[in-house]
């Protein structure tokens, strides 16, 4: 019989990679035989009707947290694997316990998984740095999900031999090979796809308005565009000052663009399950042009990768790891211009957007799919 591992993430109320990926991990070590229990940890979530109840709310909720973690404490030669956000929030959220964990059981085994790359862009003299070290320095092992940031860790003076690289997989349904044939054909208008959080640096503005650069000035190029995902905030937001400015920006802009008679828009606020996993069956290019600061390995990349779409991106984060200029045209500068240029360039060629989405989906296979992801997670817990 396996050991049990403890997984702790965060619960959000809205979408996040790093829970999903712990959500992912979770299923796939069930499946072969790990008895998995969750530590879910809860931020504060401001209430719709007054700061007592969220206060009474979070409250409750650190109860739930301490009822995981004593059944962690009780549990004989437990592994512990812990999805660490890089806030002072997601510090705090986790030391409470952890440290006094770690001081009752110095020889259990633990597992830090790092998923965004906040900790890249830290100065030397910065608190969240210290105390994130101190916490990594805790564990036997911490996963990142590329090569730079694992340079990066290394360049701090975390142990070489603690790191491990593990690249994202996707989350899909099916992994079925696309019917290349059929999602790629000549003589009609193709279908665009953006899909993330609308958070500005993500790129959706400039996705938007290459496409109305197109409606105006290449009348022969036929497009069927599709922007998915909620409006969303970070501390990068700067274009727009709220959540209903940027909702009213997005709808002029469709507006206008589906006034034109070669290209529609239209805007999906969210998708999950069959209805995303459709989406990237229908898209014959993915267009992503990330210059999000903290970027790391976007899952969507790999979603789109493993539906076959070809892809127009950036060069930020690990993206570059992840993805070559076999299977997207990766540009290096994030203009209006240049993705429209791309856009127009794909959508001319039936048998460019084809190749590519041809050799994205042998990339995911061979480099992402979810028996080297699994793979790599039974290693660690092997080793250490």
């Amino acid at each position: 019989m396996r050991p049990k591992i403890f997984l702790s993430y965060i619960n959000t109320p809205t979408f996040s990679g790093q829970s999903a990926s712990s959500v992912l991990l979770i299923d796939l070590l069930s499946k072969n035989g790990w008895s998995c229990e969750k530590i879910p940890l809860f931020p504060f979530i401001r209430g719709k009707s007054s700061r007592f109840f969220a206060i009474v709310n979070f409250i409750k909720n650190q109860f739930i947290t301490l009822q995981s973690v004593i059944a962690l404490i009780t549990t004989r030669d437990a592994f512990l694997y812990i999805n660490l956000g890089q806030s002072i929030p997601s510090f705090i959220r986790v030391s409470i316990w952890y440290i006094p964990y770690k001081l009752l059981k110095p020889r259990s085994k633990v597992i830090i998984s790092l998923h965004g790359s906040l900790f890249m862009a830290w100065s030397s003299a910065n608190l969240k740095r210290r105390i994130f070290l101190r916490l990594l320095r805790k564990a036997n092992a911490v996963t990142v999900v590329g090569n730079n940031q694992k340079a990066t860790l290394i360049k701090l003076g975390l142990l070489q031999s603690k790191i491990y690289v593990v690249p994202n997989t996707f989350d899909l349904t099916s992994n079925l090979e696309p019917a290349f044939d059929l999602k790629f054909a000549a003589n009609k208008s193709v279908k665009l796809l953006h899909l993330s959080l609308l958070i500005e640096s993500k790129g959706f503005p400039e996705y938007l308005e290459a496409l109305k650069l197109i409606s105006n000035t290449r009348k022969d190029i036929l497009i069927d565009a599709v922007l998915c995902g909620p409006v969303s905030f970070t501390g990068y937001c700067t274009r727009f000052k709220n959540a209903t400015q940027k909702s009213e920006w997005i709808v002029n802009e469709i507006s206008a663009i589906n006034q034109s008679a070669n290209v529609t828009v239209k805007w999906i606020k969210g998708a999950s399950g069959f209805e995303k996993q459709q989406l990237f069956q229908d898209a014959e290019i993915f267009v992503f042009p990330s210059q999000f600061p903290v970027e790391a390995q976007p899952l969507v990349l790999l979603e789109a990768m493993a539906s076959g779409c070809a892809i127009i991106t950036s060069n930020v984060g690990e993206i570059g790891s992840t993805i070559d200029k076999e299977c997207a045209i990766i540009l290096e500068e994030i203009t209006v211009d240049k993705i429209a240029a791309s856009i127009i360039k794909l959508c001319s060629s039936y048998d460019h957007r084809k190749k590519l989405g041809q050799n994205g989906f042998e990339r995911v296979k061979s480099h992402f799919s979810t028996d080297v992801y699994l793979s790599n997670w039974l290693n660690i817990l092997q080793t250490i």
